[in-house]
């Protein structure tokens, strides 16, 4: 709880007053996916989340400006099962675990 109340406190102007950008899914039919990326002042943080509590939900998240070099660090604290990312020029294929939140600073 700590290091995501100190993640919060970090980005809070891009949390609160950042621009809210809804992204395209493609491949999620149960819509299990929460896709969005919050932007200010050059700071763009990429949300994922899984709202699946009991089984993993895949599904291609189009992000217009991804790079395919782009390294994902999780900005938040890790629990319970791991998640996949296979990131690819404008798009990330997501293997979300069951109740996994990913936030992801990204250029």
């Amino acid at each position: 709880m700590t290091e995501t109340l100190k993640f919060r406190d970090k980005y809070e102007n891009v949390l609160k007053r950042g621009s809210y950008i809804v992204l395209d899914k493609k491949g999620d039919k149960l819509d299990q996916v929460i896709a969005f990326a919050r932007h200010r002042h050059g700071k763009t943080l990429l949300v994922l989340a899984n709202k699946n509590v009991n089984r993993n939900t895949s599904c291609k998240v189009m992000v217009p400006t991804l790079k395919e070099n782009q390294k994902l660090e999780n900005l938040l604290p890790s629990y319970g099962e791991p998640s996949k990312f296979q990131v690819e020029k404008g798009a990330i294929a997501v293997d979300l675990a069951p109740a996994r939140i990913h936030v992801f600073e990204i250029d």
